[in-house]
């Protein structure tokens, strides 16, 4: 099977996890240990009850309704498509932020939460989540953002039924962390650019790191996602006005490496115990999302994956450099913001997890080979519509059924996006900037949204 689309499917039984376990990183569904969870003595985990126990008796006969903790609209939305797409019932917890979403017609159910998951305590959220889980009969429970996946793994023991398949919370921040991530791929021996890590804006220097980087550089947290406080550094004035001086510039700790000269890519996986179980590279390429073909790239992500023995699912973002060669950057250890195109294409990340769980309710097809696919979202197509004064554009039979999709749902698509870019307008009061002042990480933003704004500038230029 090409290295653009990789799957495997196994059995794992509990002695055989429980071994793999020992020492990493790894939470696997079939075996919550108390070395892993840090169980409390006498405490023991609450065993999955089966698919058929948790159907409602609606929809797909014994297929159990899942329910996806909401704290990013975009990716969450997302989430939401591709359990719809494997013809999984839909039920959402959110923060109180998203809860526009209790609109969706794509939903049995919205659940508005006291606060943000990252405000809530495990015994508070735990126990809002119980209640839900007993009152709709949910079979299964998966976060979707980074926030929300990190506090389903911390609850996990505490619910009477499964979760998507994840690592522990330390296991998930290890990868999510800059910082970890890089020094994972470097004991491993994955293809890395050079780095530094210090502690605060306060440790830069502009002469030492052009010295060590050459003269463009790129700053970053490394604990943040979406891009904040990405800064691309070409001389000293920018450090220093962006960064140093700029007192809504708090993020801490930070990472420097230089800027590699290349296009975006990523490889989005999904693993269980360090093992790579489906694999798929893409890139972007003017308004579209395309996959392809790139072992090299599969090969450097299942090392660092193997390296931490991650579970669950991720995308890594690296840099194709014109000679062919990989450097890794970061891993969005979490579901990511094109994960619904992918399943669109033919992969569908949500339901290769969820099959593990309840296989012989959500079975898992071999996922065709989609290098050469290519998908463009709804909010682009529009603008590209609109810029081009409605003359049709060539595009896929995929870009139009998600479009159709999207359509289908509007308020939650608009109102998430509006969001979205408040709070871009927001970092930009911040005086941070983006690789060459916009945002080109591959799997870093949300695709799904309202095409608004991209119309009023299509048309503007086309006046």
């Amino acid at each position: 099977m090409p290295a653009a689309v990789h799957c495997e499917r196994r059995k794992c039984t509990g002695a055989e996890a429980v071994r793999s376990l020992a020492g990493t990183n790894c939470l696997h569904p079939f075996a919550l240990t108390r070395a892993v969870l840090d169980i409390p003595p006498g405490g023991q985990p609450t065993p999955p009850r089966s698919a058929g126990s948790c159907d409602r008796g609606r929809g797909i006969e014994a297929v159990p309704s899942a329910l996806v903790l909401c704290n990013q609209e975009g990716i969450s939305t997302q989430v939401i498509h591709c359990l719809r797409l494997a013809g999984i019932p839909v039920h959402a917890a959110g923060a109180p932020e998203a809860h526009f979403m209790r609109w969706s017609r794509y939903l049995r159910s919205f659940h508005r939460l006291e606060a943000r998951v990252e405000r809530l305590s495990p015994d508070e959220l735990s126990a809002q989540l119980l209640r839900i889980v007993r009152e709709n009969n949910i079979g299964v429970v998966l976060g979707s953002d980074y926030e929300a996946c990190r506090a389903v793994a911390s609850i996990a023991p505490t619910l009477p039924v499964p979760v998507f398949p994840t690592s522990p919370p330390h296991g998930i921040e290890a990868y999510h962390d800059k910082a970890g991530f890089m020094e994972l791929a470097r004991r491993c021996g994955a293809p890395i650019a050079d780095y530094v890590v210090l502690p605060s804006e306060h440790g830069l220097d502009h002469t030492e790191l052009s010295r060590r980087f050459g003269r463009v550089y790129v700053v970053k947290p490394t604990r943040e996602g979406n891009g904040n406080g990405v800064t691309f550094i070409d001389d000293a004035n920018t450090l220093t006005q962006h960064i140093i001086e700029n007192d809504s510039y708090d993020f801490a700790p930070l990472i420097v490496m230089p800027f590699i000269q290349g296009r975006d890519v990523g490889v989005s996986i999904y693993a269980e115990n360090g093992r790579v179980l489906a694999s798929v590279c893409q890139q972007r390429e003017a308004d579209s999302i395309t996959f392809f073909d790139y072992p090299p790239l599969v090969e450097a992500a299942s090392a660092v994956v193997s390296a931490g023995g991650y579970t669950g699912v991720a995308h890594i973002d690296a840099r194709l450099g014109p000679d062919g060669s990989i450097s890794l950057l970061e891993c969005n250890a979490r579901f990511w913001s094109t994960v619904f195109a992918t399943a669109l294409a033919g992969i569908n990340f949500v339901q290769i997890g969820l099959s593990s769980l309840f296989a012989d309710k959500i079975p898992c097809a071999t996922p065709p080979d989609i290098a050469g696919r290519s998908l463009t979202p709804p909010n682009r197509l529009l603008a590209r519509w609109v810029g081009w004064r409605g003359r049709s554009l060539p595009t896929t039979s995929d870009s139009l059924r998600w479009m159709r999709i999207v359509i289908g749902d509007p308020l939650p698509w608009i109102l998430g996006d509006l969001r979205y870019r408040r709070r871009r307008l927001r970092d930009l009061r911040y005086g941070t900037r983006m690789f060459g002042g916009k945002a080109t990480l591959s799997g870093s933003q949300s695709e799904q949204g309202s095409s608004l704004l991209c119309m009023l500038r299509s048309r503007h230029r086309t006046l």
